[in-house]
């Protein structure tokens, strides 16, 4: 997907992440590809973990504070859209979903606020019992959350995007030529990114909060960046010296200069992340190709469409009052509806990555409230109708 997306005039239009959940959904949809599977289940677990951390790997943690702190703020206002739009949308739709009308809105409430760790939350403590009314809302959550994420990957973005690594020429003659990709950077990028994964659940773990496994992730992979940055950075000045004060020659110098590895020893872990996060995309595709299933959930989708309907227009509105930056309004309505996950899949997708640190950081921040806050929003929902 990422050679048709650069060598194809559709594939530039589409992007990468969005054709590869097109072609995902249109093979789930005509029977080719299961809707879920253990590989899936690997590539959520595993493999988009690691390829978020390969990004935090080579971004620019320079942005940081500035691009954080607007996407919390553009993150708080899409929570407020979505308890609006679950109001709204509950007082429209609500007496034809039945007796359990209220919980499903809270779960959804939830989930549109944190991800879809939360839908299963609520659904748990409101004593929403496996069945029908259950798996046709996780189905038309699933089916409508694909359909949103593409719908906001295709709103253009102006702003800061960072090109992959190695693909500025030195041009200039005061640049240092562009780092080469080597089998030792991709290995370290690959153990390096590892192991933030590992401890970062451990950590969670450890501390009774999994939810918090990607937040700490990201937290890890970002100071393993600047620490292979600084080391590589002191072993090629150096280098260097050694050669200057041995040769006494300028020239010899700059030749250990141009010889001196990379200002990080991590080069190409971008690109690798990249390379899963296709995976990760026609995962969300396939999971929302099964639109049989929605037969009979006609309400349920009205009500999501309208619930995400609303949550849009606030977080434009919002941010454009505000004046944020809507690569930061995107991003973090993402992370709303769909999650950590799919939030640093479209920052890094996008050529953002200095946007995947905030959107993990804010996309945990929501699995952290959107539990008790879909809780509270169904208490006060439950009254509404009498069945």
């Amino acid at each position: 997907m990422q050679v048709v997306e650069r060598r194809t005039p559709l594939g530039a239009v589409l992007s990468a992440p969005l054709a590869s959940m097109l072609l995902a959904l249109a093979g789930a949809a005509a029977g080719l590809l299961p809707t879920t599977s253990a590989a899936a289940d690997a590539i959520w677990t595993y493999l988009m973990p690691l390829a978020a951390a390969c990004y935090l790997l080579e971004s620019d943690l320079s942005q940081l504070l500035s691009s954080a702190s607007t996407t919390l703020v553009a993150f708080l206002v899409g929570a407020v859209g979505t308890l609006l739009g679950t109001a709204v949308a509950f007082w429209l739709v609500g007496p034809r979903l039945g007796p359990d009308g209220w919980k499903v809105a809270a779960a959804l409430c939830a989930s549109y606020i944190g991800g879809s760790v939360n839908f299963a939350a609520v659904s748990q403590a409101l004593a929403l019992a496996p069945g029908p009314v259950l798996a046709g809302a996780m189905t038309a959550d699933n089916c409508v959350m694909a359909i949103y994420i593409l719908t906001i990957m295709s709103i253009p973005a102006e702003g800061r995007r960072d090109s992959s690594s190695g693909s500025n020429g030195g041009g200039s003659t005061g640049q240092r030529p562009a780092a080469v990709v080597t089998a030792e950077s991709m290995a370290l990028s690959i153990a390096a990114a590892a192991l933030a994964c590992t401890l970062g659940t451990q950590l969670a773990a450890a501390v009774g909060m999994p939810s918090l496994g990607l937040a700490l992730m990201s937290v890890l992979a970002s100071g393993l960046a600047v620490l292979g940055a600084r080391l590589a950075a002191g072993f090629r000045s150096g280098q260097v010296a050694a050669s200057s004060s041995s040769s006494g020659g300028s020239s010899s110098a700059g030749q250990a200069s141009q010889a001196a590895p990379p200002a990080s020893p991590f080069t190409g872990a971008e690109a690798l992340g990249g390379s899963l996060m296709m995976l990760f995309f026609a995962t969300i595709g396939a999971a929302a190709g099964s639109l049989q299933a929605l037969r009979g959930c006609g309400w349920l989708v009205l009500f999501i469409l309208l619930q995400l309907s609303i949550h849009l227009a606030v977080c434009l509105a919002g941010g454009r009052l505000l004046r944020l930056p809507m690569q930061s309004v995107l991003i973090a309505s993402n992370a709303n509806v769909g999650g950590p996950a799919t939030a640093a899949a479209m920052a890094s997708s996008k050529g953002w990555p200095h946007m995947v640190q905030p959107a993990m950081l804010t996309g945990c921040l929501g699995y952290a409230i959107a539990t008790a806050l879909g809780c509270a929003m169904g208490q006060w929902m439950r009254g509404w109708y009498a069945f």
